[in-house]
């Protein structure tokens, strides 16, 4: 208690030191009870400890499941995808990317109220209430049915999340001091939640239909539910109102906390706070930082699953493969929160907080760089890089942890957390827009976001610690009572950090109280050195004692213990100009040791050092986001034209910047103290060759010269990559387009013209007329042009498919009449200039038949015939077509649809039910349809009527669905396409059964049977007409009687079907398309009704950019190293606080004992000795004797040196 009084007597602070505002609002919640205990004994470590295991244990599991659960949250709509969220609601485009993002415009819009609620509500009583009402909304988002009701589920969840995280980290500051406070927050903020979330999702897996998503939806929120109650029970709203410890360990727990100087709690709202908050540069660097660290979690958390899918996996697979995602983020966790904990404790006068999260940052940008570059084939290390990418989650706690530690005065504390809370918002919003659907599974755009967001908080942490640096360093000179743990005139007085001038930032180390009086550059040098001191001292080379301070000699003296002063500092040098002065007089040290100033070339160098990496950082991750992208003009030669340049640049700046960091090295462990050979081996080693050089020259092969060695090898490697890192190549993109071809699931034009009389009127009379007509045309056409992939107007033909699987196919040119489908082909229009590919969904009648039959006489064959017209009921089983005496064939078949299809006669209702084509059929479920046989019957002799020899067969009748990929080539506008069918596959579409095609529509195949035979032959003739000429042979010519009776002897029953379905085909398609076929007019298809048109997915040849996966890695890698350089070169420069003497000529002068110098040379650095003194002339030689007569040689003055080559004594 002695020395709590003593800190109440010293404790006041001069008057203008540090703005002070008397608060007129009422104190922290603990500065009652801190008066009441005044008298109360001091605590031990034993009751510290003991207490702390306690909160511990009440404390910790209730912290860690309030982030937990939220974050399980978070992962719902992401498991949801992979079990068919996207296909129930019917999201189409980005809308899946907006249900993700919703969820943070809640809590944005919610973050500022809510923390008014944390300040004037009690804490534990607030967050149970969310967490039931939170619970409930999750469970209502399981029954949302649309884009609609999921947005405003996930709006509502995100504004209940918002006073949770914040209102965590208040809870921990409210019991854990800042040294603590980092593990704790590792404890409870992991990444279980995905791991828990996976083995849940992976259950529901098993689950049919819709109710998985719905299922994992409504688990969670019951969880929820129940754990708020939970929440309500155990959790205190603070230390003062605690139950669960006595009034002892009351006192221990505000106590611990006062050294802080943080406070507890203020349930009064404070306007000065809010206005100095905004002008505080930590809450906006802290803004900016959160927002780029966490724009790789908004993207990550909604397309992880589906970036795992896309590598080939199931979803119940990409579900448990997301597990070690949160095994990752809990490794993070623990290594940095874990690490500033241990290095607190090892290294007192350290705060590594902001190396930690850069650390934590740079293995996240690297796994990144590996996913996107990465083979795109390599399955197994894509998704280890995947895993790694989520290492951002560690620097992100602990930045967390320093907003909150770096925050005094509770509005000021709650309010700065909605600021960070928000700017978490706004990144996750921002976040999955990066990553787009039609980019996957590589997702370019947002890799490269994920990789800016990287640089940009490594750069926003710097400025952070640099200014908490600045202000602990002015806080330093001004605090006459820093070091005590009471200050009356603070504790518990809801002070801000501004106003408490005892309040120090944690972030960067505190310089001791023994540099308070040294110059202030001195103490920017010091402080900058304990950053990457203990790296370098621990690693590479041995190093003097921390703290232990240089001087330069201006001339060989000897130095006694009493020259140095007990902080290890020299304070005066013997022998020197001015001994004589008083000491009132005398100049300090660093007059004649510690340089003068930071010259501006210093500065430009510096900023040169890490402007010019980042340079080609962005540069390289400008070419990566190219990969893909269209050429356009002369864009590729522009940026191969900068490449080349950059190429030959790098190794240059790679030289200066190396080779400067290796010297600024150099001169730091000399200052140090260090080995002459580590020294040589240092100053020989700033080029490549010299590198090379000096290791066989020193014969050295430490780690240093193997660091070395490798270092410099990325110069040629950087710049290769560079000159390498951009290809072009030719690439078919597919996208929708304004292609159209002719749907062949469309009517047969005279099937739907509903004529009461055969004959159908005038106008159907003329377009069977003209079916015949076109029909014969392609009949006749020449065998070069049946065997073309193109008919005879220029439309593409469709081979026939005879595989079974669903594989695809190639296509080849054949020599066989019978290798198409039809004789003319699917018509296509909407074409641009170039080559085109396009995938063109059509189908066709494919018959197999068997019971060849050649009869003479002629047999009577199988009775059959069309009764009625307009009738529609035939009953299956029984064999119906048009049986015409006068026609040379005829065909019938023994099955139609049901009646009930028909819309008229027993079972029909309405004309709705009217079908003409097959794909009313697509969707029907339930259909039973049995296997359509067709007849054949040919008459052959002198008279149809009385034939003197027939032909029969039986042919069982399947509509075969196939997909072709097309290949069209058009050299300029107006000329004509070239088509090929290039691949084929069976459709994957969904379609009617193959049993129902064309001929089993009856009111389509009484046309297809009565004008079919008869649209190339002449009724009653003798001749057998073109048609049954083909289907006996495809060379057509004119028969005679003898002819006629030997046709159809030895034929081939497979080569017999593929005619036949090709006739009935080619008239089947004339049909349909009519007129479109001829081609009449460039854009003929699309003139006709939409619905028998058909979009096609355009597939173009173009030429793109292509970033090779380990060119473009290795050019990141050496840009990043190169940056790395370039910090610690700068770094460096001015950690040493001598001037620049190192590896200078005219440090001969400096230091030789036979030449005398002024005074100011001390403090000079090598080049201004240099242009001081450039024209003394100076020699090597022999400059006295020694008492024994031998000549001693040196330096000196060139008219006091004897030459080398004179006498030698």
């Amino acid at each position: 208690m002695a020395d709590k009084q003593k800190s109440l007597q010293t404790s006041d602070m001069a008057a203008g030191e540090v703005k002070s505002i008397e608060p007129t609002r009422g104190g922290d919640i603990a500065a009652e009870l801190a008066t009441q205990f005044a008298n109360e004994p001091d605590y031990d470590r034993k009751e510290e400890v003991k207490l702390r295991w306690k909160l511990d244990l009440r404390l910790i599991p209730i912290l860690w499941l309030n982030i937990t659960l939220p974050a399980m949250d978070k992962i719902t709509p992401a498991t949801g995808a992979l079990y068919g969220l996207r296909e129930d609601t019917g999201l189409v485009g980005d809308q899946y990317a907006w249900v993700g993002s919703s969820f943070y415009f809640g809590y944005l819009l919610w973050c500022f109220p809510s923390s008014q609620i944390l300040q004037r509500l009690p804490i534990a009583k607030s967050m149970f209430v969310v967490m039931v009402v939170w619970g409930f909304v999750l469970i209502g988002a399981g029954f949302a049915h649309n884009f609609a009701g999921l947005v405003v589920s996930r709006v509502l969840l995100g504004a209940l999340e918002a006073p949770v995280a914040p209102g965590n980290f208040l809870i921990m500051t409210m019991w854990y001091t800042r040294k603590e406070q980092p593990v704790r927050a590792g404890l409870f903020y992991t990444g279980l939640a995905t791991i828990i979330t996976g083995t849940l999702g992976y259950a529901v897996g098993f689950i049919e239909g819709d109710k998985a998503w719905r299922s994992f939806f409504w688990i969670t929120g019951a969880i929820s539910i129940a754990y708020g109650v939970i929440v309500g029970i155990l959790l205190p709203d603070n230390p003062v109102k605690a139950k669960f410890i006595n009034q002892r360990e009351k006192f221990v727990a505000i106590e611990r906390l006062r050294a802080d100087q943080l406070g507890i709690e203020n349930k009064t709202f404070v306007k000065a706070q809010i206005w100095e908050l905004a002008k505080d540069p930590k809450t906006w660097l802290m803004f900016f930082f959160n927002i780029w660290v966490s724009i790789p979690n908004g993207g990550l958390t909604n397309f992880a699953p589906l970036i795992v899918t896309g590598l080939g996996f199931s979803p119940q697979q990409s579900t448990l493969l997301m597990m070690p995602t949160g095994v990752v983020q809990t490794l993070s966790s623990y290594v940095c929160n874990f690490g500033v904990y241990f290095c607190s404790k090892r290294y007192p006068h350290l705060q590594l907080r902001g190396a930690f999260v850069i650390g934590g940052l740079l293995i996240g940008m690297i796994a990144t760089v590996l996913l996107y570059t990465l083979p795109v084939d390599s399955f197994t290390s894509r998704l280890w890089a995947l895993y790694w990418s989520y290492f951002y989650l560690g620097p992100y706690i602990v930045g967390l942890g320093m907003n909150s530690a770096n925050t005094a005065g509770h509005t000021k504390k709650v309010t700065t957390n909605a600021i960070v809370f928000g700017a978490y918002c706004v990144s996750n919003i921002i976040g999955p827009q990066f990553f787009k659907a039609s980019q996957a599974p590589l997702y370019p755009l947002g890799m490269g976001a994920m990789l800016t967001s990287y640089v940009l908080s490594i750069i926003t942490m710097a400025l952070y610690m640099i200014y908490c640096w600045y202000e602990n360093r002015r806080r330093d000179r001004l605090d006459q009572t820093a070091g005590q743990r009471i200050h009356a005139d603070t504790d518990f007085q809801d002070k801000t950090d501004q106003e408490n001038i005892h309040f120090r930032y944690v972030c960067v180390r505190r310089c001791p109280a023994q540099l308070r009086d040294l110059p202030s550059q001195f103490i920017i040098r010091y402080t900058i050195t304990t950053g990457l001191q203990i790296f370098l001292n621990m690693t590479i080379l041995p190093a003097a004692p921390l703290g232990a301070a240089v001087y330069s000699q201006v001339s060989p003296v000897e130095r006694s213990s009493s020259d140095l002063s007990g902080d290890g500092i020299d304070h005066g040098l013997k022998d020197q100009p001015g001994d004589n002065i008083d000491a009132a007089e005398r100049p300090k040290t660093d007059y004649w040791a510690f340089k003068k100033g930071i010259n501006f070339h210093v500065l430009l160098a510096d900023f040169a050092a890490v402007a010019l990496p980042i340079a080609f950082v962005v540069f390289a991750v400008s070419v990566l986001l190219l990969d893909g992208k269209t050429i356009e003009s002369s864009a590729m030669e522009r940026w191969q034209n900068a490449i080349i340049v950059l190429g030959t640049a790098f190794p240059i700046i790679f030289a200066l910047i190396v080779g400067r960091l290796v010297y600024e090295f150099a001169r730091w462990r000399l200052e140090k103290g260090a080995s002459l050979g580590s020294l040589e081996q240092l100053m020989g080693s700033r080029t490549v060759g010299g590198t090379v050089v000096t290791l066989l020259q020193h014969r050295a092969s430490t780690g240093l010269s193997l660091a070395l060695i490798l270092l410099w090898a990325l110069s040629p490697l950087g710049a290769q990559s560079t000159l390498r890192m951009l290809e072009s190549q030719l690439e078919y993109q597919i996208k929708p387009s304004k292609v159209t071809y002719f749907n062949t699931d469309a009517y047969s034009q005279p099937s739907c013209t509903f004529p009461n009389t055969a004959d159908g009127g005038a106008s159907q009379t003329a377009l069977i007329s003209y079916l015949k007509t076109m029909f014969g045309a392609a009949l006749l056409t020449p065998k070069a042009t049946k065997l073309d992939p193109m008919d005879l107007w220029g439309n593409v033909k469709i081979p026939m498919l005879k595989r079974v699987d669903e594989s695809w196919r190639n296509t080849s040119w054949s020599p066989n009449l019978e290798y198409y489908s039809a004789m003319v082909g699917i018509p296509t229009a909407g074409f641009s200039v170039g080559n085109t590919t396009f995938s063109l969904e059509s189908s066709y009648l494919d018959l197999e038949c068997s019971n060849l039959t050649k009869s003479q006489p002629a047999d009577e064959g199988v009775s059959f015939e069309w009764p009625n017209w307009n009738s529609f009921y035939y009953k299956n089983g029984s064999w119906w077509g048009a049986n015409d005496d006068e026609a040379p064939w005829s065909i019938a078949v023994n099955r139609f649809i049901d009646p009930f299809w028909s819309g008229f006669g027993v079972n029909g209702t309405s004309s709705g039910n009217f079908v003409c084509e097959t794909s009313r059929f697509n969707n029907e479920t339930g259909i039973e349809a049995g296997l359509t046989r067709l007849y054949f019957e040919a008459r052959l002799g002198s008279s149809t009527r009385s034939p003197t020899a027939s032909f029969s067969a039986y042919c069982d009748a399947r509509q075969k669905y196939v997909e072709s990929l097309v290949n069209c080539q058009q050299e300029n506008i107006g000329a004509k396409p070239n088509y090929t069918v290039t691949t084929q596959r069976l459709s994957r579409l969904p379609h009617a059964p193959e049993a129902i095609s064309y001929l089993s529509i009856p009111w389509a195949f009484r046309y297809i049977s009565r004008d079919l035979p008869l649209a190339t032959a002449a009724g009653g003739s003798n001749n057998p007409g073109f048609t049954l000429q083909y289907l006996n042979d495809t060379d057509i010519g004119n028969f005679g009687l003898t002819g006629q009776l030997s046709m159809f002897d030895n034929m081939d029953p497979e080569l017999f079907s593929r005619r036949l379905s090709q006739v009935i085909n080619t008239y089947i398609l004339l049909s349909q398309a009519f007129l479109q076929v001829t081609g009449s007019s460039a854009d003929a298809v699309g003139t006709v009704d939409s619905e028998i048109l058909a979009s096609a997915d355009l597939s173009t040849l173009t030429e793109i950019f292509s970033v090779p996966r380990v060119w473009i890695g290795l050019c990141l890698l050496s840009s990043l190293i190169l940056l790395v350089c370039g910090i610690l070169s700068t770094v460096l420069a001015h950690m040493a606080t001598g001037p620049d003497i190192l590896g200078y000529a005219s440090t001969l002068v400096r230091d030789s004992r036979y030449i005398e110098t002024p005074h100011e040379v001390g403090c000079m650095e090598g080049a201004a000795i240099s242009k001081k003194m450039k024209g003394m002339r100076i020699r090597y030689g022999f400059v006295e004797h020694t008492p024994e007569g031998e000549p001693r040689s040196g330096v000196r003055l060139q008219e006091e040196t004897q030459p080398l080559k004179g006498p030698r004594g």
